[in-house]
């Protein structure tokens, strides 16, 4: 995501216009992860730098804003039973929904590289999700209950042209906002002064979804689409979820990731035989 000069000016944070400009202790995220430091979850930027190659701002943050990376042990798998295959998908499920929470509400506080990072290991933990449950499936211990179809609007607002008999694209009147001037020029660079209206335009979108029960717990992944043969289907996705057997957390994090990765390690290992 691009910073540009206006949201620099708008944060009111200095902009430093070369790389030698900036003054010592002020670094970017990647400068200070190769010195084995993060940011703090409340880090703001300092400063930023322009970076003419990549037309772009590259937040800058002193050396408060960080702290150095907790080197932690790593996780130790359990019996690979549905049970606890099931436990491991749940709380990667989780850690997955919590990372695209951060990486939101980080890039509505303009951190673009903190939401990138979240963003990164959201998708590896969901991708990570996609490849258990498509070999838990072919294994027989993931039974596929149905499909569920999310459907959803959103609204935006588009230019349309007014005059010289241009029609607004048969929209209703109440739909067209404001009229307004804009400048326009043609190959010569003559102006052409037409005008323009805002119209507000609501589109619908799909989301197709499989479910899954695996060990006592319920998952779905999205799909590209809906299968033209399909027939199972669930109306309430949520109604379907929280019926669910309660389940209590009993694996962390790291346990759930060494215990996925041994599952998968055990497919390659047969596979290889």
């Amino acid at each position: 995501m691009k910073i540009l000069k206006a949201d620099v000016e708008a944060s009111g944070r200095p902009r430093y216009m070369k790389w030698s400009d900036v003054p010592e202790g002020l670094k970017t995220i990647t400068q200070w992860k190769q010195e084995g430091m993060r940011l703090r979850a409340e880090a703001e930027p300092t400063g930023y730098v322009w970076s003419p190659g990549h037309n772009t701002h590259h937040a800058l943050y002193a050396s408060g804003s960080v702290e150095p990376v907790k080197k932690q042990s790593p996780g130790e798998p359990h019996a690979l039973t549905p049970e606890n295959i099931g436990a491991a998908l749940f709380e990667i499920n989780k850690a997955a929904k919590r990372r695209r929470d951060a990486a939101a509400a980080a890039y509505a506080r303009r951190h673009h590289g903190v939401a990138a990072e979240q963003r990164v290991q959201k998708e590896r933990l969901y991708s990570l999700k996609g490849e258990v449950l498509s070999k838990a499936e072919k294994d027989g211990i993931a039974r596929f209950v149905g499909y569920h179809v999310k459907r959803d609007q959103s609204t935006h607002q588009v230019r349309r042209e007014c005059d010289d008999g241009i029609a607004l694209s048969a929209l209703p009147e109440d739909e067209c906002g404001e009229e307004f001037e804009f400048e326009q020029r043609d190959d010569h660079g003559h102006g052409l002064g037409r005008r323009q209206r805002w119209a507000t335009v609501t589109e619908e979108h799909e989301t197709a979804m499989a479910c899954f029960e695996l060990g006592g717990f319920r998952f779905h992944t999205i799909l590209d689409g809906l299968p033209t043969d399909a027939k199972t289907k669930i109306t309430d996705l949520g109604l379907w979820m929280s019926t669910a057997t309660p389940r209590t957390r009993h694996m962390t994090l790291k346990d759930a990731e060494a215990t996925l990765a041994a599952y998968l390690r055990a497919e390659r290992a047969n596979t290889n035989a």
